[in-house]
């Protein structure tokens, strides 16, 4: 997908102290069988090696646009700043523990288009 190309889904996910498990959750994302997404990521003033963590798969992958937070301020303040930034005709939503099956987005994808009339799934 090249930078002016719309991402059919934006991933967002928000991140703090998130080493240990980081690097499987963002591997999960990037594996997946649908490659029309974004995915947005913030640091919320991690002080373990999540910055670097970000950085590193920043540098690799094109899809990946990582935020950073100067002071913590919680799941709600960064998961509505996220949806802001998000230019994806679809948002999933993403913890920085979760593992997501390599189809998910794709199968959630296909479900939506096909129930028009729900809001999420």
């Amino acid at each position: 997908m090249n930078d002016r190309a719309k991402p059919k889904v934006s991933v967002i996910m928000a991140a703090r102290d998130a080493d240990p498990w980081l690097a499987a959750s963002i591997k999960s994302i990037l594996g997946q069988t649908l490659e029309s997404f974004e995915f947005l990521i913030i640091d919320d003033s991690s002080t373990d090696q999540t910055a670097k963590i970000l950085a590193d798969f920043q540098s690799q992958d094109p899809r990946i646009k990582v935020f950073t937070n100067g002071s913590p301020k919680g799941l709600p303040f960064n998961l509505n700043f996220l949806i802001k930034e998000s230019r994806g005709d679809y948002i999933a939503r993403m913890d920085a523990d979760d593992i997501s099956h390599p189809e998910r987005l794709e199968v959630q994808l296909a479900f939506m288009k096909n129930n028009g009339h729900l809001g999420l799934c």
